[in-house]
């Protein structure tokens, strides 16, 4: 986590070069409520290093994706931010 520089970033879609989207969906036999299980346990174990935000199903007023990001810094040029 230490090397990634998202100011450094060069591609047509913000953030892509780095995973920046953990979907998880019911297959098979699994349940809406295994997913979003799923969801939580991946953000608890990666939220102590990185930002992490959650949609669909696992956010609890059930905030869509696109939502998300419009609430959020996703989308926002960090070419002249300085990090320290």
């Amino acid at each position: 986590l230490e090397r990634i520089d998202l100011r450094m970033h060069i591609g047509s879609h913000p953030r892509l070069g780095v995973v920046d989207h953990v979907s998880c969906h019911p297959l098979g036999s699994a349940t809406m409520e295994d997913a979003v299980h799923t969801a939580h346990t991946i953000a608890n174990a990666l939220s102590t290093k990185i930002p992490v935000l959650l949609y669909g199903g696992a956010h609890e007023h059930g905030r869509t994706l696109a939502e998300t990001r419009r609430l959020t810094s996703y989308f926002q040029d960090l070419t002249n931010v300085r990090l320290e």
